[in-house]
């Protein structure tokens, strides 16, 4: 009888075991910041996971306070691997929107004052700037190069998947 309870008491255990170790490989390993918050819902769950944009949406956006990620690129990057491929696959893999705009166009606007350089992703909450990479920082360096520190340093902002109802 002692041995039987012994042999179920294990087989659960291992059970749980390989349960558990199933449910942690099917979700995402991604940490999220103390102060992270959701984009607007339309930009989670997307066909299309890029968008170029004008000018006037870009500042319809701010004006109407919406919470949403740009890309802001120029012709010529520095960088030894293309960034805006890493930026794009990052929102692909999650299937969530990255809006772009020239840099050029920015010209002007309140943004050139924080966001000296492009390449550079920007994320807004409600109208505001939370935070940008600064292509001109070594700290920001290797989020232009690798995909999971571009991850990484997203998500200590953004969450990357839509939010449960």
């Amino acid at each position: 009888m002692k041995k039987k309870v012994v042999i179920i008491v294990v087989t659960i255990i291992i059970l749980f075991g390989i349960i558990t170790g199933i449910i942690l490989l099917n979700k995402k390993n991604i940490t999220y910041g103390k102060n992270a918050f959701y984009l607007e819902d339309e930009l989670y769950d997307v066909s299309s996971n890029y968008e170029d944009i004008s000018l006037a949406k870009l500042n319809n956006l701010i004006s109407n306070k919406k919470s949403f990620v740009i890309f802001t690129y120029a012709s010529f990057c520095p960088f030894q691997i293309p960034s805006d491929q890493i930026f794009k696959t990052v929102f692909k893999n999650n299937n969530m929107k990255l809006y772009a705009i020239g840099y050029d166009k920015l010209k002007g606007t309140e943004i050139i004052n924080e966001v000296e350089y492009a390449p550079s992703v920007v994320i807004f909450k409600e109208g505001k700037i939370v935070a940008h990479l600064d292509a001109n920082s070594d700290e920001d360096y290797n989020r232009y190069q690798d995909t999971k520190e571009f991850q990484d340093w997203l998500s200590n902002y953004v969450y990357l998947t839509k939010k449960e109802k």
